[in-house]
């Protein structure tokens, strides 16, 4: 899982919203007056594209994103780890409480040999401050149902894995 506030998450979330360049700022005003407003952004800007292309190759070693030749433009693709990258950080992202006397309830025994997806899935229930309840059974108060059940899918765990709303009494 990629830090939530590492740059190469920031350059993954701009390329997940389609957002097309990095915000510059003006850091170093001595630069500006050596160089002057306009050399500076230049600059700037050269250096941000190439930390961008940096970020990018990054991703596409850590095999989140694949990128395609199509004549002169390049296509970026996210693979099915960068969907799944992409599930879990708008699940972290997503702030929507239940209502006070509902908890979303995620009970999953997922076997020993896949034993990597079942510990990225308890450390996500983790992070997204669910709490254990019992063995294998967690409890959330946050709204995240639709995208946990596409998380299960694209992990590929349905068959050991349910979700439920449930009603505090």
């Amino acid at each position: 899982m990629l830090w939530k506030n590492s740059k190469t998450s920031q350059v993954f979330d701009n390329l997940c919203s389609l957002l097309s360049e990095l915000p510059v700022g003006l850091a170093h005003p001595r630069a500006v007056y050596t160089y002057g407003y306009e050399d500076y952004l230049k600059i700037q800007d050269g250096i941000a594209r190439s930390e961008k292309r940096r970020r990018i190759r990054m991703l596409e070693e850590k095999r989140i994103i694949k990128l395609k030749k199509e004549g002169d433009r390049i296509v970026i693709q996210l693979t099915h780890d960068g969907q799944i990258e992409k599930i879990k950080r708008k699940l972290l992202h997503n702030s929507n409480q239940l209502p006070s006397n509902q908890v979303c309830l995620v009970s999953f025994d997922v076997p020993e040999d896949i034993r990597e997806v079942r510990n990225m899935f308890r450390g996500l229930l983790k992070s997204l401050q669910f709490r254990f309840v019992q063995k294998s059974v967690w409890e959330g108060d946050r709204d995240v149902v639709k995208d946990l059940i596409q998380l299960v899918q694209k992990l590929r765990i349905g068959r050991w894995c349910y979700i439920y709303i449930a009603t505090k009494c």
